[in-house]
C-alpha cells in the first residue's frame, strides 16, 4: 500500500455543482421553472474527486470489460447511507481536499479567525484567532461568544498555509457567462457563473492506492465539472498521509491559539474539522 498526493490544475475557469441559482415562478400554479441564473461552486466534491481517481485508474483496454472494471475501481457509486461497506478497488483511502502552491500546503481558516484584528507582516495577513471569550445566557443554557465578532463581517473564509499560518483570500473569482437555451419554451435567456482558481494553486488529495492493483500515471488529464473543463493531473509517491496533514494543522492552530482567553479559566476545547462533518 503506498500514500499518492494527486493534484489537478484547471486549465481555465470551470462548474462544479451543486448548482445554486434563480428561477421565475410560474404564473398558472407557483412552480418555478428552469433557473436562469446558476452560480458554480469553488471547490470540487468529494465525490466529484473520487470519479476522477477512479477513471485515471482504469486503463483504455479495460473500458469494455465489467469484471475487471470492478475488480480495480469497483462496482460501486459512492453512498453515504450504505448499509456495507463499501469496496472502490485499488483505491483504500481519500483525504480531504486541500489547496496547494509548489510545496506549501493551504487548509481552510478556522471560523475563529479575527479578520478585523489580524496580524499584518510583510504584506501578509497571519490566522489570528479571537483572544478573549465572555459567557452569554441562551435558551440553551450559558454559551461562549467573543465580543470582538463583527457580524457585518461575519466568519472567514480562505486558505491558511500549513507552513507559516498566512492567510490567502481571494483565491477565487467568478467569470459570468450569459447564453440563450434555444429549446425553451418561454425566454431562454440564462446567465452562469463559473469558477477560476488563481494562478500557482492547484487542488491537492492524498490517496492511499494498493499498487498491486492498480496504479496511477504520474502525469495525466481528466474532464471535470459541468463544462468538462480539461485538468492536468499530476501524481507523486509521500512518505507520509492524511494524519501527517491534520497533524501539522493542529499543532499550527495550537500554536496561535496560546493566548486565548475564557472568562471562568476553563479549558474549552477547540475542533478543527478540514472538511464537512456530520455530528451525533
Amino acid at each position: 500500500m503506498a500514500v499518492f498526493q494527486i493534484t489537478f490544475s484547471p486549465s481555465g475557469p470551470y462548474f462544479f455543482g451543486d448548482e445554486k441559482g434563480f428561477a421565475f415562478a410560474d404564473g398558472k400554479n407557483g412552480e418555478y421553472g428552469k433557473l436562469y441564473y446558476i452560480k458554480g461552486e469553488n471547490i470540487p466534491l468529494q465525490t466529484t474527486i473520487l470519479g476522477a481517481i477512479r477513471y485515471l485508474l482504469l486503463p483504455e483496454k479495460t473500458f469494455a470489460a465489467a469484471a475487471d472494471a470492478a475488480h480495480l475501481i469497483g462496482k460501486e457509486s459512492f453512498d453515504p447511507g450504505s448499509d456495507h461497506l463499501l469496496s472502490f478497488g485499488a483505491i483504500k483511502r481519500l483525504s480531504s481536499l486541500f489547496l496547494c502552491k509548489g510545496q506549501e500546503w493551504f487548509v481552510p481558516t478556522p471560523f475563529d479567525h479575527n479578520e478585523a484584528c489580524a496580524r499584518q507582516e510583510q504584506g501578509k495577513t497571519f490566522y489570528t484567532p479571537f483572544a478573549s471569550y465572555a459567557l452569554m445566557e441562551t435558551l440553551d443554557g450559558v454559551k461562549l461568544y467573543t465580543p470582538d465578532y463583527d457580524p457585518k463581517l461575519g466568519v472567514t473564509c480562505g486558505y491558511m498555509s500549513l507552513s507559516d499560518a498566512h492567510v490567502e483570500n481571494g483565491l477565487f473569482s467568478t467569470v459570468t457567462r450569459a447564453g440563450l437555451n434555444c429549446g425553451a419554451n418561454q425566454d431562454g435567456f440564462f446567465k452562469k457563473d463559473f469558477v477560476t482558481l488563481q494562478s500557482g494553486f492547484c487542488f491537492s488529495v492524498l490517496a492511499e492506492i494498493d499498487e498491486t492493483v492498480a496504479t496511477l500515471p504520474a502525469r495525466s488529464g481528466v474532464r471535470m465539472g459541468q463544462n468538462k473543463v480539461p485538468f492536468s493531473v499530476e501524481v507523486t509517491k509521500q512518505d507520509f498521509g492524511t494524519e501527517e496533514v491534520c497533524r501539522r494543522a493542529q499543532a499550527v492552530i495550537a500554536g496561535c491559539r496560546k493566548h486565548v482567553r475564557y472568562p471562568d479559566g476553563k479549558n474549552y476545547r477547540f475542533v478543527y474539522a478540514l472538511a464537512d462533518v456530520l455530528p451525533e
